[in-house]
């Protein structure tokens, strides 16, 4: 007694075939990139200023330890679809954010440098 597999049909073909977009491949080394859309990284500045003007977590350098997991409880709180994780995608965010605020504050302290915010730059 011999064994044979069905047969299978090829789905029709038609002259008319979908583009399918190209499968999305992360740069860099990490495996997943993060792209923080506008609403949340201003969630995210509005729940750093908090946490910088509450006394139990601010201390003389910086934040208390654990600060994370309040800050994504906060971020939970006023955006409960926030789907990103503390380790790596707020972590990453918050040095990315910590070095523009650091150019920034360091353009305005020299001499004659001034934010303009009708045109939204710095005016000599």
């Amino acid at each position: 007694m011999s064994f044979t597999a069905p047969k299978t049909q090829s789905p029709p073909t038609s002259q008319f075939t979908p583009r399918v977009a190209p499968v999305w491949k992360p740069r860099g080394r990490g495996k997943n990139n993060c792209y923080w859309y506008i609403n949340e990284t201003k969630i995210l500045i509005d729940v750093l200023q908090e946490i910088a003007y509450d006394p139990a977590w601010k201390t003389d350098g910086g934040f208390r330890s654990n600060y994370l997991t309040e800050m994504y409880k906060r971020i939970l709180s006023k955006m409960p679809n926030f789907s990103k994780q503390i380790f790596p995608h707020i972590e990453s965010n918050i040095k990315w954010l910590k070095t523009k605020f650091n150019t920034i504050n360091d353009m305005l302290k020299q001499s004659g440098c001034q934010w303009d915010n009708m045109e939204k730059k710095d005016s000599m």
